[in-house]
Formats: C-alpha cells, sequence, structure tokens
C-alpha cells in the first residue's frame, strides 16, 4: 500500500512538474510572439512611415517641376521682349545712321553740283 501511494505521490509530482513546465514554455512562446509582433509592428510603421515620406518628396517634385517650367516661360517671355526691343532700337539706331548718311552724301553731292 505504501508503495502505491508513493507512485502515485511521484506521478502527481510528476504530473505537476509537467504541468509547470508547459506553463513555462508556453510563457517563453507568448513573449517570443509578442516580441515577433512588436517587430512587424514596427517594421509596418516604418513602411508608412517611408510611404509617406516618398509622397511627401514626390510631390515636392512636382511643384518644383511646375514652378521651374512656369519661371522657364515667365523669363523666355521677358527675354523675349527685352530682345525685341533692343532689336528695335538697335534697328532704329542702325536705320537712323544708314538715313543720316545717306542723306549726307545725297547732300554732298547736290552742293558739288550747285
Amino acid at each position: 500500500l505504501s508503495l502505491l501511494l508513493f507512485c502515485m505521490l511521484s506521478l502527481l509530482l510528476l504530473c505537476i512538474l509537467s504541468l509547470l513546465l508547459l506553463c513555462v514554455v508556453s510563457l517563453l512562446l507568448f513573449c517570443v510572439l509578442f516580441l515577433l509582433l512588436l517587430c512587424m509592428l514596427s517594421l509596418l510603421l516604418l513602411c508608412i512611415v517611408s510611404l509617406l515620406l516618398l509622397c511627401v518628396l514626390s510631390l515636392l517634385l512636382f511643384l518644383y517641376v511646375i514652378l521651374a517650367s512656369f519661371l522657364h516661360v515667365v523669363l523666355a517671355a521677358s527675354l523675349h521682349v527685352i530682345l525685341a526691343s533692343s532689336l528695335r532700337v538697335t534697328l532704329a539706331f542702325s536705320l537712323h545712321v544708314v538715313l543720316a548718311s545717306s542723306l549726307h552724301a545725297v547732300l554732298a553731292s547736290s552742293s558739288h553740283v550747285i
């Protein structure tokens, strides 16, 4: 009877120890899974932040291209106006010089005739 009691107690102790070991292993597994979940969430957050940053940089690049195109058009138009007006002044001055020298030549030749 005492041997049977000893066997039953040792079996009970073995069951309790195995349940404790199972609890410890389960707790360790839960901790590992929780850490993996935290890592995955941090990676997801990093991906979202990177995507938002990429969207913002793309928008800034798009605005830069639009602004550069607008400035190119404005500067080209301004340069065209400046060049056209200076060309008119240059042409007018050249025409004045040509007409004045022609008139001078005509007057000089007509004074020789008179």
